[in-house]
């Protein structure tokens, strides 16, 4: 990011703010790239755009458009991971000398799988986080537990104890 002006100095109209952050959106969607990546190619800085983001409403709703599009295709990503074999070459140095192994890269995959799962997680949590959420309205559920305990034969056990000199921690045999 040599050259490029930082945080927010910049002389840029609104309008031009607006086209460059949807260039920006458009291009982590469209080259599945990262936001990081993106600004690199942009003519703005990083702090610069989230400052522009920081201070306008419509860059706003354009910047969690985007990251909620990029999460959705992270999300497909998955699926194309999972049913796509990946053939490699596996390497390994022993003592006998250098094994190869030839065939599908399943660590690599789920790998790759298991950190697109963790992001789309964390970037729309309620869509395909883990946590399940018992709400309805995001208010929490009201329900109605009616426990009913039947203390007579803890009573009756007692009674039959305290005729017999015994203790509450002594067993009572059916017959007394």
């Amino acid at each position: 990011m040599k050259g490029k002006p930082q945080g927010g100095r910049e002389n840029h109209s609104d309008a031009d703010k607006e086209r460059i952050v949807a260039e920006i959106c458009n291009d982590v969607v469209e080259k599945k790239i990262s936001f990081n990546e993106a600004i690199e190619s942009s003519p703005i800085g990083l702090v610069s755009f989230y400052q522009w983001i920081a201070k306008s409403e419509v860059l706003q709703k354009l910047y969690n458009y985007a990251r909620e599009v990029r999460s959705d295709v992270l999300f497909e990503e998955i699926v194309e991971i999972a049913d796509t074999t990946e053939e490699g070459i596996k390497t390994k140095i022993t003592a006998a000398g250098v094994e190869e192994t030839h065939g599908d890269m399943t660590e690599h995959r789920k790998l790759r799988i298991d950190a697109r799962k963790w992001v789309v997680a964390k970037m729309q949590p309620k869509k395909y986080g883990d946590k399940l959420d018992l709400t309805s309205g995001n208010e929490p559920l009201k329900s109605n537990i009616t426990v009913i305990v039947d203390h007579s034969e803890t009573a009756e056990t007692l009674k039959r104890l305290r005729e017999n000199g015994g203790t509450a921690n002594q067993r009572v045999s059916e017959n007394g």
